[in-house]
């Protein structure tokens, strides 16, 4: 096959681009309206014209793409539910059979490219240069490609980083890295939807409590076995320093992509945490 050059020779829409590649039926797939008893229905790459499309390369088997995926649909949402981004995600899958594809699939809310059609999977696999999963790459709505190593701008900057131009994540680190040289406790643990931190009881704390403490930020996976590990060695000093008097508090940062694992491991904690709902978690993170 003829290699094409994305960034040379930019097409006129995403379609030509899947239509060179000879896609099975020239359909892709959705999940059905709730109203619909059917597994899958198909949808027109047309409806692909004049957005800008992130290809992303998973398989079921993979397990990045178990944290990466729910991080992904949130991103996912959050633009479709502004009303002013045109952008879709298209999954290329590479699971081992087609039932496995098709557990997989049917929790995801974007598009897909059937599982069927290995001859395109194979060939956006050679094209792309893929190595690992998941992998991301974002094209904008003329086929060029604006990012090849999308997963790494979705990771640090979420629906943020939209379009994920590189001057959109140049701009954004450097807002990042002027915010540090101003850094105070309200800015690092405030945002605009919340002014408190929360205890295991659920309980309310106002972040204005902590000034004038020393304040350990934790970051934390609870499913990591490190983390685990390292949790109760800390909680016993936090115990030993609270009993002294030491004007000190620890904030739990946690990474968890799952509501359950957060909450089972701030169960086991004497310390405030930020909410998991607050997506300011990921950008501390970075």
């Amino acid at each position: 096959m003829e290699k094409i050059q994305f960034s040379n020779s930019p097409f006129t829409q995403l379609k030509e681009i899947l239509d060179a590649l000879k896609l099975y039926s020239h359909v892709l797939l959705r999940q059905p309206p709730r109203s619909q008893y059917k597994r899958f229905v198909q949808v027109a790459i047309s409806s692909l014209d004049g957005k800008a499309v992130g290809l992303c390369f998973s398989a079921s088997w993979c397990r990045p793409r178990r944290r990466f995926t729910p991080l992904l649909i949130q991103v996912y949402d959050e633009l479709s539910s502004e009303g002013q981004c045109q952008f879709e995600i298209v999954i290329v899958p590479a699971d081992h059979d087609e039932d496995s594809f098709d557990r997989c699939f049917s929790k995801m809310p974007w598009l897909a490219i059937p599982f069927a059609d290995s001859n395109t999977r194979e060939k956006l696999d050679v094209l792309f240069r893929v190595g690992g999963r998941p992998h991301l790459v974002i094209l904008d709505a003329s086929g060029k490609v604006l990012d090849e190593q999308g997963i790494e701008a979705v990771r640090e900057y979420g629906a943020e980083g939209y379009p994920f131009i590189p001057e959109k994540i140049l701009r954004l680190r450097e807002e990042e890295e002027a915010a540090k040289k101003e850094q105070t406790l309200p800015r690092l643990l405030v945002s605009p939807a919340r002014d408190y931190l929360i205890s295991n009881d659920g309980s309310k704390v106002a972040v204005s409590d902590l000034e004038g403490k020393i304040v350990v930020m934790y970051f934390s996976i609870g499913t990591f076995t490190c983390c685990a590990e390292f949790a109760p060695v800390l909680a016993q000093i936090y115990r030993k320093l609270k009993e002294a008097g030491e004007s000190f508090e620890v904030v739990l940062v946690s990474l968890d992509d799952e509501e359950s694992s957060y909450e089972q491991e701030l169960a086991s904690m004497p310390w405030l945490a930020i909410p998991f709902e607050d997506k300011s978690r990921q950008k501390l993170g970075r």
